[in-house]
């Protein structure tokens, strides 16, 4: 088996989410790669990465080295890698323009205040850009934890219309959204019209199992074109 994110072979992905025991990716990453790679790695191109898994960020970094006129852009306001911008995609006056490509894989649903993520997201984007978007989704649509108050310091996150809502305890959080630090799930029912409504045209794309890498059933990752 192969991991082409650290470029390793490996006797097996281990553990329930099939991750590389070298370097840590899951699938989604592997299938990213498989998928988009010759897309986000190409001259002349700027990619702006949402909170990238460091193994992935390290294989992009490396790619572009080779590059000319490019930019890779990682951003995390707790970034485990010195090349990893510290910045947070829901800062106000973020300025990273014209990303020709954003890939933003797994962050959404950890991020408080959703709709400033998005608005900062297409803002960034060159007309006709594209997004490559993935969160744990569950079937039927998006729970959000609103209907249950809160006394905790995430007690102000926002919605799409920026009023301010109570969000679940921490606790409540790992129980009903499957983490302390997730603050909603979303629903596959409505993902695809949560993100036309900032201005995209999205769709999903399936990524084929693929045993050599590790991808034992199909991936679904989301596309979307800025409009």
């Amino acid at each position: 088996m192969q991991c082409n994110v650290c470029e390793n072979t490996v006797p097996a992905f281990v553990g329930a989410e099939k991750e590389c025991p070298i370097c840590h990716c899951r699938p989604q990453h592997r299938a990213l790669l498989k998928k988009f790679g010759k897309d986000i790695i190409t001259p002349g191109i700027r990619v702006l990465d949402v909170g990238p898994h460091v193994a992935l960020a390290r294989h992009i970094e490396k790619a572009f080295e080779a590059l000319t006129d490019s930019a890779y852009l990682p951003i995390d306001p707790r970034p485990m890698r010195s090349t990893i911008l510290p910045i947070d995609i829901t800062q106000q006056g973020l300025a990273i323009h014209e990303c020709d490509i954003v890939i933003c894989q797994d962050v959404l649903d950890e991020v408080r205040d959703e709709h400033g993520a998005m608005q900062n997201i297409l803002e960034n984007m060159a007309p006709g850009a594209k997004l490559i978007f993935s969160v744990p989704l569950k079937a039927g649509t998006t729970d959000r934890g609103h209907d249950v108050p809160a006394d905790n310091s995430h007690s102000k996150a926002k919605t799409t219309e920026g009023k301010h809502v109570k969000v679940l305890k921490a606790e409540d959080r790992i129980t009903r959204f499957g983490g302390q630090y997730k603050f909603r799930k979303y629903g596959e029912d409505d993902i695809i019209d949560f993100i036309n409504g900032y201005g995209f045209n999205a769709k999903f794309v399936k990524i084929k199992a693929d045993a050599d890498l590790g991808i034992e059933n199909d991936v679904d990752l989301i596309t979307a074109t800025k409009e």
